[in-house]
C-alpha cells in the first residue's frame, strides 16, 4: 500500500461554522476536501505557464501585426496611383476659356476650306443687290436684235432652221464663214438670240 501524505489544514472559525451549516452529506470533513482539491487540480493547465514563453509569443504576434500594417500601407499607395492613371487630368482653373475661330480664319490659319454653307451665304447676293441684265451677244447690235425679234412676230410658227433662213433671204442677219460666204444663222445661236429678246421684253 502506498504511502500516504497527511496534509494539516487550519480553518478558520468562520470557514468552519460554513462548512458545519452546510453539511457534509454523510461523508467526512478529510473526504469533502480531498474531492475539492481534485477538482482544483483537474481546471488547472497541465503545464506551468512560462514567462519567458508567454514574452516570445507576444513579440511574434507584435511583429506580425507590423508586418501586415506594412503590406496594407504599400496596397493602399498602388491602389491610390492606378486610381489617379484612371482619372483625366484636371483643368487649370486660371486657364483661359477657349473661343471659337470664325469660318474665315479657319480656312486662313489650317489650310482648309469653309464649309459648303459658309462658302454660298458669302457668295450668295444681299436682297439689296439687283441682278445684272443679261449682256447682249457678242457682235450683235442693239437694232439687228430688235428687227430679228419683230421679224418673229411675224412668223412664230417657223422651226429655228426655217426662220434662220428666213433671217438669211431677207437681209436682216446672216452668218459668215472663214472662207467668206455667208449663210443662215446657227440655230443655237439664234435660239440665244431669241432668248435674249424677251428677256428685254422685245418679244
Amino acid at each position: 500500500m502506498p504511502d500516504d501524505h497527511r496534509v494539516t489544514i487550519r480553518l478558520s472559525p468562520e470557514l468552519y461554522a460554513q462548512l458545519e451549516a452546510r453539511g457534509s452529506r454523510g461523508q467526512p470533513l478529510a473526504a469533502i476536501i480531498r474531492d475539492a482539491l481534485t477538482d482544483y487540480l483537474a481546471r488547472q493547465p497541465l503545464q506551468p505557464v512560462d514567462a519567458e514563453a508567454t514574452a516570445t509569443t507576444l513579440a511574434d504576434m507584435a511583429a506580425s501585426i507590423a508586418e501586415l500594417r506594412v503590406q496594407v500601407q504599400d496596397l493602399t499607395a498602388r491602389l491610390d496611383a492606378l486610381a489617379a492613371i484612371g482619372q483625366p487630368p484636371a483643368a487649370s482653373e486660371h486657364a483661359p476659356p477657349t473661343e471659337r475661330q470664325p469660318v474665315a480664319d479657319m480656312a486662313v490659319d489650317t489650310g482648309a476650306r469653309p464649309p459648303v454653307a459658309a462658302v454660298a451665304a458669302t457668295s450668295a447676293p444681299t436682297a439689296q443687290q439687283h441682278r445684272p441684265r443679261p449682256q447682249r451677244p457678242h457682235g450683235l447690235p442693239p437694232e439687228t436684235l430688235a428687227r430679228i425679234a419683230e421679224e418673229r412676230t411675224h412668223c412664230e410658227g417657223l422651226s429655228l432652221r426655217e426662220f434662220a433662213q428666213r433671217l438669211h433671204t431677207k437681209g436682216i442677219h446672216s452668218s459668215t464663214a472663214k472662207d467668206g460666204s455667208q449663210g443662215p444663222v446657227n440655230q443655237g445661236t439664234l435660239a440665244k438670240w431669241l432668248k435674249q429678246a424677251r428677256e428685254e421684253g422685245l418679244l
